[in-house]
């Protein structure tokens, strides 16, 4: 009984492969190289992206359910396949191979593809003090519906050492030019890794490069409580340890973010915004991350939260299918299209902030700070022209009548926070510092959105400044955003504690999330939702 359901399942198998195979273009495998290779491919005129579900393990394990899987493999030179069945544990373990050759760099300017000369001459610059130094291209450029959509830009890359080293520059030139500069590795040669694996027949094989898990239709593979559909890879990382990757459609990709990134019980109107702000973000990004990765986006907040097939729900896949290939874009000279700095955040706290004062970027014309809220409230009227130091402290202390203060799905804790750190955990900052015993902190300045460019601390062995907003918040253990009024508490002269109050959740750049959710609750459209968000911006439809 046992194998005539098992032969029943792989004829059926068989018959899955060669009906889609008819029908549809038939997927090719990719290769070690191909996943290493940051360009873009497609599948049926959609984009499709590789992404990191997990990465440096020596020993991963898989398991099989649903239906069969395909796997396919290099062994002693020779390619293999095998068939597995549902409910089979699948263990990778990593082997000894050369790893891959990497360089660490200090990245000191960025330009755009078209300023190749201002780029060179900077390089120049930093090679004339003797510095080894490089000029590479970042982002992609691709055409959808006819419509070319260029996210490349050209970074001045200094050190082209080890990671340590990177970081020693980057330190150097900052406390001799205030530049900041972070570390950018760039890839040489990816690695020739090896691994095993033992398949349900109880064979064990010794595999140079990836393993291919092709999927039936209707199977999925479960990783950490999580399902993947498709195509997946077992690959040796650019340390030699293992990684996991899925291939897959930009359109069945954010059937996985969208859910993980907002409420799905949101309205329809914010579910549809963002799916066409992820989906740009997705594009955006492509090229810009991961630059040493056999894949293009991680599946964290750094690149997106992504939860795979398990997190899919009727409401926000409604969403993505009813926005299919719709993107935010805005018209350049010569009515060119670009893609929008689609960034989002949870909450503004009533006002977003822009872009160059969180990151360092050169001002997004799309990325203005907005006061988030409807127009006409005399409420707002001491707001309107941005938060600075007059009017900060009521805007803190008070409760606007912002879109993101409205929403059902709002917690006053991330409207509106307070933090205040005692004596032991100043000593812990100097000393994180460098600077001793904390005697003075300090706002170096704010952007017209409230948040902070940069704190001073002044100690008993020293100063030191910390700017940018995410580091800000880093340093004081990771506060919810960077639009916070400090108040010191003194004792005889003697900084004794500091007490923050807040407001929002995240950068605060772009889409607020939760004023889109209450923007919807009033009655807004998806389409007139971003349009506030990102100045000058519409939305297009550049695939079917």
């Amino acid at each position: 009984m046992r194998w005539g359901v098992t032969l029943a399942v792989l004829a059926a198998a068989a018959s899955v492969q060669s009906t889609a195979g008819a029908d549809t273009p038939r997927y090719r495998p990719l290769t070690t190289a191909q996943l290493y290779d940051p360009s873009l491919r497609f599948e049926g005129g959609v984009p499709m992206v590789s992404i990191g579900i997990e990465s440096g393990l020596k020993t991963l394990e898989l398991v099989l359910s649903g239906g069969p899987a395909r796997v396919l493999f290099d062994e002693a030179g020779l390619p293999k396949s095998r068939w597995v069945m549902p409910g089979a544990k699948l263990v990778f373990r990593a082997s000894r191979g050369r790893p891959a050759k990497r360089r660490h760099w200090a990245r000191v300017a960025s330009f755009g593809p078209e300023a190749r000369a201002e780029a060179e001459a900077e390089a120049a610059r930093h090679r004339g003090r003797g510095e080894d130094t490089a000029v590479v291209e970042s982002g992609t450029l691709f055409v959808l519906d006819g419509v070319p959509l260029d996210t490349r830009s050209l970074e001045v890359l200094v050190g082209g050492g080890t990671r340590a080293q990177a970081k020693a520059l980057a330190s150097e030139l900052f406390t001799k030019e205030g530049l900041r500069a972070p570390v950018r590795p760039t890839l040489e040669t990816p690695p020739d890794g090896r691994l095993s694996w033992v398949d349900p027949a109880g064979e064990s094989h010794r595999v140079r490069g990836r393993v291919y898990l092709g999927l039936s239709e209707g199977a999925s593979i479960t990783y950490a409580g999580r399902q993947y559909e498709g195509h997946l890879y077992v690959v040796p990382g650019p340390e030699g340890r293992l990684a996991l990757v899925q291939s897959v459609d930009v359109e069945s990709m954010l059937r996985g973010i969208v859910p993980a990134e907002i409420f799905a019980s949101a309205p329809k109107a914010a579910l549809e915004a963002q799916a066409m702000v992820a989906r740009g973000a997705v594009l955006a990004l492509l090229a810009h991350r991961h630059f040493d990765e056999p894949f293009h986006l991680c599946d964290e907040q750094h690149c997106q939260v992504y939860k795979g097939a398990g997190a899919h729900h009727p409401a926000t896949d409604a969403a993505v299918a009813q926005t299919r290939g719709q993107l935010v874009v805005r018209t350049r000279t010569g009515n060119q299209l670009e893609l929008v700095e689609s960034v989002y955040s949870a909450s503004c706290g009533g006002h977003t902030e822009s872009n160059e004062v969180v990151w360092d970027q050169s001002p997004s014309p799309s990325l203005r700070p907005r006061l988030d809220a409807p127009p006409g409230d005399p409420a707002l009227a001491p707001f309107r022209e941005g938060l600075n130091s007059d009017n900060l402290e009521a805007w803190l202390g008070g409760t606007p009548p912002a879109y993101c203060a409205r929403s059902r799905f709002t917690k006053p804790d991330r409207f509106r926070w307070e933090r205040s750190f005692d004596p032991s955990e100043l000593e812990a900052i100097g000393r994180q510092l460098g600077v001793g015993r904390p005697r003075a902190v300090e706002v170096l300045g704010r952007g017209p959105g409230g948040r902070v460019t940069g704190v001073r601390v002044v100690g008993s062995k020293g100063k030191a400044d910390v700017l940018r907003e995410l580091p800000v918040r880093r340093l004081f253990g990771n506060l919810r955003s960077g639009a916070f009024l400090l108040r010191p508490r003194k004792e005889g002269g003697r900084l004794v504690g500091l007490d923050l109050r807040g407001a929002g959740f995240g950068h605060g750049v772009g889409m607020c999330q939760m004023g889109a959710i209450g923007r919807a609750e009033a009655g807004q459209g998806a389409a007139e939702i971003l349009r506030f968000y990102y100045s000058g911006a519409s939305v297009a439809k550049l695939y079917d």
